[in-house]
């Protein structure tokens, strides 16, 4: 399926937003084929993840610390970065068909460009059926 590039943008950030809003961080690790994934775990206990695909790049400010606190920081339309980016690599932005995203893990900062984000939940420990 294909999203237009503020549409991708959008739907990145929705699901960022739905899947670790108030959940606490768990891990994060790089995967085959250009994929980063965040695990966390919400307040009533449900592990839930986050699979980046077609990371362009990644990287953390710092250590996330497990139990941190995630918020989302933003999801940026890819963009060239106009006059600046040319002269200072910081200010580029990702080609076309990449998301920027900022994470908030406690203290530390995640950076990933990437294509496309998926998630997926498991059953709430107890297995209560709400």
């Amino acid at each position: 399926m294909s999203f237009a590039t503020g549409d991708q943008a959008g739907r990145i950030r929705r699901t960022i937003e739905h899947v670790l809003s108030g959940a606490s961080f768990e891990s994060a690790r790089e995967e085959e084929e250009h994929k980063v994934v965040i695990e966390a775990r919400r307040v009533d206990g449900r592990r839930v993840g986050v699979r980046f695909r077609g990371v362009q790049s990644s990287n953390a400010a710092s250590v996330q610390e497990k139990g941190s606190t995630l918020k989302l920081r933003g999801v940026s339309s890819p963009g060239h970065g106009g006059v600046l980016g040319i002269f200072i690599p910081g200010m580029r932005r990702p080609g076309i068909g990449y998301a920027h995203v900022r994470i908030e893990a406690g203290a530390a900062q995640l950076d990933i460009v990437c294509q496309d984000a998926e998630w997926w939940e498991e059953p709430a420990p107890g297995g209560s059926g709400a």
